[in-house]
């Protein structure tokens, strides 16, 4: 296979978008104002995935009949209009909630760096006088090759892994497995898209804005001084400013980019070598994350985005490692939404007799996550808390938690969160319009 060939075929698979981006997005498309489409558009610069798409669709035939090139974020939600944002979230929502990349060591480093080449490049473009969110959606989208090999890239990308954890050279590992390197994807998936244009703007005062960027964006990573004082030294007759009121510039706009990028990203600095924070009880966050779930319209559009922030409340504000809300399929019961130190895709969870202590039908019990017979299999325990959650009456799914993956015992603060979580969305799920 070639370069061209696997850039053909990760481009006919979906890229994983952030959850949290779209759910924001579907609650602001509700207003159709000015205002909604500035916001919309910051929020989807946090996601070069989403971002992507949406300039593929704007710069479509079918949305574009005209052909005129579209650069920019807010122009192509013009041209889309909010329905079609709104239909496109909702189609997002279920691929996030189906589908997960295992290579977060991977993925989250990249996205980081297309932050902070957006927020570079949009820097110098408008000390240059250049159109900065041309230059700042270029600077997003020139890693988006790679993050779709990591989201996307099945077999091949289990191998490289693989080989990078054991210590390889990246470059050399790709020859190696692929025949080709992740930067010959990421240009030849780039162009199948038709994005190449963002990597070829024009040059401000016969400065190539993306280089420059990119070489600023890795000597704050390395927090190279010597090499940012030269770089800058040879800006400084352009810009007008001493080299340290540059640098000041640049970390300022390094600190407003990381702004945007959950804990979780900057916790995953080298692949394979995650460091894992455990979280405790915090009722200040349990408070919130209520508050904010009372907030949402009572309507079955919010559904997704209510769960989740119940997960994120409960492992955030109740110190559990990983939770669960899961719906029963004829194979058991399947993950479909998650928070917490979990990786891989949703497992099957064969639960033997729903009632395990005779009490999970009408309230929530304390439970173990075991393996038997090859399948993972809930009994009464004291490492998590289950119970089965109800909508309109009716059984709806599990909510799910844990402390397995840290080995830390189960206290009283951590059943008391779940219960009060739980007790909680079965309330709003009682009064929910669907």
């Amino acid at each position: 296979m070639t370069a061209k060939e696997l850039a053909l075929l990760l481009s006919q698979r979906d890229i994983p978008l952030l959850g949290s981006t779209v759910n924001q997005i579907m609650a602001l498309t509700e207003e159709e104002d000015a205002k909604s489409i500035t916001e919309i558009g910051a929020l989807i610069s946090r996601d070069p995935a989403l971002a992507a798409l949406i300039l593929r669709m704007a710069n479509s035939s079918f949305f574009n009949p005209g052909g005129t090139r579209i650069y920019t974020l807010s122009r192509a939600l013009i041209v889309l209009g909010l329905q079609q944002m709104r239909t496109l979230c909702y189609s997002a929502v279920l691929l996030e909630t189906t589908v997960k990349t295992q290579f977060q060591d991977q993925v989250f480093p990249l996205l980081k760096k297309s932050l902070e080449m957006a927020g570079q490049a949009q820097f110098l473009a408008q000390k240059l006088g250049g159109d900065g969110n041309a230059y700042f959606l270029a600077g997003l989208l020139d890693q988006i090759g790679r993050i779709a090999f990591w989201c996307a890239g099945g077999e091949d990308a289990d191998r490289l892994n693989a080989a990078l954890l054991n210590g390889e050279a990246p470059a050399a590992a790709e020859r190696r497995l692929l025949g080709f390197t992740l930067d010959q994807v990421n240009a030849e998936l780039r162009g199948h898209w038709g994005l190449n244009h963002l990597q070829n703007l024009p040059t401000l005062n016969s400065i190539n804005i993306l280089k420059e960027a990119t070489e600023l964006v890795d000597g704050l990573q390395r927090k190279d001084l010597r090499f940012l004082e030269n770089k800058l030294n040879g800006l400084r007759h352009y810009f007008r400013q001493s080299s340290q009121e540059l640098l000041k510039s640049l970390r300022q706009v390094q600190e407003q980019s990381l702004a945007m990028v959950p804990m979780e990203w900057l916790q995953c600095q080298n692949p394979g070598a995650r460091t894992l924070i455990w979280t405790d009880s915090d009722p200040t966050a349990q408070l919130q994350s209520i508050a904010d779930m009372h907030a949402f319209p009572q309507t079955g559009a919010y559904l997704s985005t209510l769960l989740q922030t119940a997960l994120e409340g409960l492992h955030r504000g109740g110190g559990w490692d990983l939770c669960v809300f899961a719906v029963r399929l004829s194979s058991g019961w399947v993950g479909k939404l998650k928070s917490g130190w979990h990786e891989g895709p949703a497992e099957d969870w064969g639960i033997e007799e729903i009632a395990i202590s005779g009490s999970m039908t009408e309230n929530w019990t304390r439970v173990q996550l075991k393996t038997d017979a090859d399948r993972r299999v809930l009994y009464d325990g004291t490492y998590g808390a289950a119970g089965i959650l109800r909508l309109k009456g009716k059984p709806a799914g599990l909510l799910y938690a844990d402390r397995t993956r840290s080995a830390r015992p189960v206290g009283p603060d951590q059943f008391q969160a779940f219960e009060i979580f739980y007790r909680q969305l079965n309330l709003i799920l009682q009064n929910l319009q669907v």
